[in-house]
């Protein structure tokens, strides 16, 4: 009789976990949007196997972390989203021409997705460490991407406006 009574109380705290294991999906499936209406026994009436999810932010999807048909699970990051309407270039700048650079100091950039065309923007930092391999140092310039006719990724060429014009060819990130 002892052993029976155990075993009724560890199959209903197993019955108790699990209704509270139900409540925090269920609980994380509406935060998502999800329907999740129950009937009178507790049993779901809609197809939840499509969700809309609505980003926090808007921009472009850069990257998708999962795929059709595949678990979520709660913190786990789908997509990466960015607004690509700004841009920063990192340039690898000889370390020759770092004398003639400053942060805030223009800089003229130039791509094939540009044609003819170029974008001014400004040196807003300069890595103090020198890769030892190339003997350059990074560049960032922020740009305005008007039209988002830039892609990260890009190559393009990047001119430094001061005293001693410098240029030079970077990837665009």
């Amino acid at each position: 009789n002892i052993a029976l009574n155990k075993e009724i109380q560890e199959a209903r705290a197993e019955v108790e976990t699990a209704r509270v294991d139900v409540a925090h999906i269920h609980d994380e499936m509406h935060a998502l949007g999800a329907p999740v209406n129950e009937n009178e026994k507790g049993n779901h009436n809609e197809d939840t196997s499509l969700i809309t999810l609505r980003a926090p932010i808007s921009g472009t999807i850069t990257e998708r972390l999962v795929n059709a048909g595949a678990g979520i699970e709660a913190g786990k990051p789908l997509f990466t989203i960015a607004n690509l309407s700004t841009l920063w270039v990192i340039a690898n700048a000889p370390e020759n021409q770092l004398i003639n650079l400053r942060v805030g100091a223009p800089a003229v950039v130039r791509a094939s997705a540009l044609g003819e065309g170029s974008i001014i923007g400004r040196i807003n930092y300069i890595d103090p460490r020198l890769n030892e391999e190339t003997r350059t140092a990074g560049v960032r310039v922020e740009i305005k991407n008007q039209g988002e006719r830039l892609k990260t990724g890009m190559f393009v060429e990047v001119e430094f406006q001061s005293n001693e014009s410098a240029r030079v060819e970077t990837e665009l990130v």
